[in-house]
C-alpha cells in the first residue's frame, strides 16, 4: 500500500492513499514494477508498505517522496475566431490528456457549467511539439475564455490559460452607387475567415441564394 504519515495496512485506514498491489504477492518474488496513478497527491511523508496477508502486524516499509503530476500550457493569450492556434504543453506524470475550451471559468468535462466546446475530445499523449487547433469561426468576442488541458485518468490534474478571443469579422468597402452594367470596385478585409462569397442583396443583408432579399451572386 501507499500510506501518508505512517504505516497503514487497510484501505479503510485514515492515512491510506492507494494500493500498490492489491492481489497477494509471493514473498520470494522480490521485485515489482508499479505504475503509480497520476491522481496520486503530493506527499512528503508517504511510505510504501508491505504486510503479511495472514498477520498484518508483520510489516515492512520504505519512505518515499511523491511529486504530484502536473501539466503546463504554453500559448498566445489572444486570437481571432477561425485562426489556427498553436498549443504547447509539458507534462510530468501525465500520460493521456484532453483539451477543452471553457467560458467564464475553468472546466474539465462537457458536463461542467463553463464548458464551451471541445478542442480535442479524444485522449492523446503529452507531446513536445505544439499541437495546432483551428478555432471555430462561431466563437464570440470575449475575454473570459479558458483553454484547459486535463488528465484523462485524473481530471483534478489540469492546467488552464485565460485567453481573449475576437470574433470573426468581414469588412466591405464599395461605392455607394453605381450604374447597372458598369464595373464596380469592391474591397474587403477578413478577421478569421479564410474563404468568402459575395452577393448582391436588396432591402437588407443576405447570406444565401435562398434568402428572400437575394438578387445575384457577385
Amino acid at each position: 500500500l501507499l500510506c501518508n504519515g505512517g504505516v497503514c495496512t487497510s484501505s479503510s485506514d485514515a492515512n491510506f492513499v492507494g494500493w500498490v498491489q492489491q492481489s497477494p504477492l509471493v514473498c520470494s518474488a522480490s521485485s515489482l514494477t508499479w505504475t503509480s496513478p497520476s491522481s496520486t497527491p503530493q506527499c512528503s511523508t508517504c511510505q510504501i508498505v508491505f504486510f503479511d496477508t495472514s498477520a498484518s502486524s508483520v510489516v515492512g516499509s520504505a519512505n518515499v517522496y511523491v511529486t504530484a503530476a502536473s501539466i503546463a500550457i504554453y500559448m498566445s493569450s489572444s486570437f481571432t475566431a477561425g485562426e489556427a492556434v498553436s498549443i504547447g504543453m509539458t507534462c510530468t506524470g501525465t500520460k493521456s490528456i484532453k483539451a477543452v475550451l471553457c467560458k467564464g471559468g475553468p472546466c474539465t468535462t462537457s458536463l461542467d457549467t463553463d464548458f464551451h466546446v471541445w478542442i480535442w475530445s479524444w485522449k492523446f499523449g503529452c507531446v513536445d511539439s505544439p499541437l495546432q487547433w483551428t478555432s471555430p469561426l462561431t466563437l464570440a468576442t470575449a475575454v473570459d475564455y479558458y483553454v484547459c488541458l486535463v488528465d484523462v485518468a485524473a481530471p483534478q490534474v489540469s492546467q488552464c490559460k485565460v485567453v481573449a478571443i475576437t470574433g470573426a469579422s468581414i469588412a466591405v468597402t464599395a461605392s455607394t452607387s453605381f450604374v447597372a452594367g458598369t464595373d464596380v470596385q469592391i474591397d474587403w478585409t477578413c478577421g478569421g475567415s479564410t474563404y468568402v462569397k459575395a452577393m448582391l442583396c436588396k432591402g437588407g443583408m443576405c447570406n444565401s441564394q435562398t434568402s428572400p432579399n437575394y438578387l445575384d451572386m457577385i
